[in-house]
């Protein structure tokens, strides 16, 4: 939500009674799938999309300044197919199963 917010990221702590530091203590992992350009074929055919990619963009940079630090951070970068990307954060995601789980995670 705080890639959203109209105000200071000060602001957004303070009127959720958070911080940075409990928002993080709550994620084992953060596994950032980027937006894709124009170039990579942003467009409104998704009716999810409202923003243009220009401002998709502007708010996925802010989802990179909030949850870089985080110590289990990792990107997704946009893939030439969404099966592709979709593949690479399946990836990611099954290096934080615990092994108990390992056996129900398909590659």
């Amino acid at each position: 939500r705080l890639a959203y917010w109209p105000n200071s990221e000060e602001s957004y702590w303070k009127s959720f009674n958070t911080s940075k530091e409990k928002e993080y203590g709550k994620y084992i992992a953060v596994i950032h799938l980027r937006s894709p350009g124009l170039d990579q074929g942003y467009n409104h055919q998704n009716p999810l999309r409202i923003e243009s990619a220009v401002e998709a963009k502007k708010i996925d940079d802010k989802i990179y300044e909030i949850w870089k630090d985080h110590p289990n951070y990792t990107e997704v970068e946009s893939q030439e197919s969404f099966l592709e990307k979709i593949t690479e954060a399946n990836r990611k995601i099954s290096f934080f199963v615990p092994s108990c789980c390992g056996e129900h995670f398909s590659d």
